[in-house]
């Protein structure tokens, strides 16, 4: 199996607009439940970059039964924020058919970090590179984008108030664990214990090691050696769902492509590997 993203550095230009979005959205802020202080280590936002926003609603709709509100980014255009109950859960933005063919559509998910400025500048003492140099972006914070040491994107942020908070984690349609395919497990949870000062820790599974990611009071994400052929590192977000089965039967009706099945091999059939309809790879997780 064989999944690449081109273009890495453009689409990462695209999406860090997002976040400015969401800073003018202050007539919704009772969407959002923040935490008291930034809750450093966690990925706090996510945003998806699809030329064809109507497809993915609709999939996300049935598939999460997400809901949808659009407002206005400030340099213009749509953005448009997903939203699970209540609580908005994510952003949506498109982007027009690139000229040379190339599917464009991700996920990028925001580490909140200390310092913004520190973290792009060990991630390029590690090996890694700055793929958006730190920025202020609007009411939010500070941030920026990075490919770290084996090539995952991730971004990066440091809000001025507190970030969405932990109180809807494990409930359906939120996004409840986040993993990282990594060239070299191992080095890879060392890099990401200095970059947001987490703690690492190993556990022995079916498939190898996996390494667990903590920040001190609650298990934050997992990182593993990658299992998929010709694949290049990647941030996986799970989606949490009530039935499994029953989601995944639905991807191929809305437009997705199902990569993995429940199996008894993939985590004791409590998750799958899908592609939503713009090619954007996640995973439908199983609530436990």
């Amino acid at each position: 199996m064989s999944i690449t993203r081109p273009n890495r550095i453009g689409l990462c230009l695209m999406l860090f607009t997002l976040l400015c979005a969401c800073s003018g959205t202050t007539s919704l802020s009772e969407g959002f439940s923040l935490s008291e202080q930034p809750l450093i280590g966690k990925i706090v936002w996510h945003d998806l970059m699809t030329e064809n926003p109507a497809a993915a609603q609709a999939f996300y709709a049935e598939i999460l039964g997400w809901s949808f509100v659009t407002t206005e980014r400030p340099n213009g255009g749509p953005y448009i924020l997903a939203r699970s109950g209540q609580r908005f859960v994510a952003g949506i933005l498109e982007v027009a058919d690139p000229p040379d063919g190339a599917e464009y559509s991700r996920w990028l998910g925001y580490l909140s970090v200390r310092d913004v400025d520190e973290a792009v500048a060990l991630t390029i003492s590690e090996g890694g590179t700055s793929v958006l140099a730190p920025r202020e972006i609007g009411q939010v914070g500070r941030g920026a984008v990075i490919s770290d040491p084996q090539g995952a994107l991730i971004g990066l942020l440091r809000s001025r108030r507190g970030d969405p908070d932990d109180s809807m984690l494990d409930m359906p349609g939120t996004i409840g664990w986040h993993e990282l395919l990594a060239e070299d497990a191992r080095q890879a949870t060392r890099f990401y214990e200095r970059l947001a000062g987490l703690q690492g820790r190993s556990e022995e599974r079916r498939n190898g090691t996996y390494y667990i990611l903590n920040d001190g009071g609650r298990d934050r994400a997992g990182i593993l050696s990658n299992p998929l052929d010709d694949t290049e590192p990647a941030w996986l977000a799970h989606f949490m769902v009530t039935d499994l089965e029953q989601a995944v039967s639905r991807v191929p009706a809305l437009g997705g492509r199902v990569l993995l099945a429940p199996s008894e091999e993939l985590r004791d059939g409590t998750m799958a590997l899908v592609l939503d309809p713009g090619g954007a790879i996640l995973i439908l997780s199983k609530i436990p």
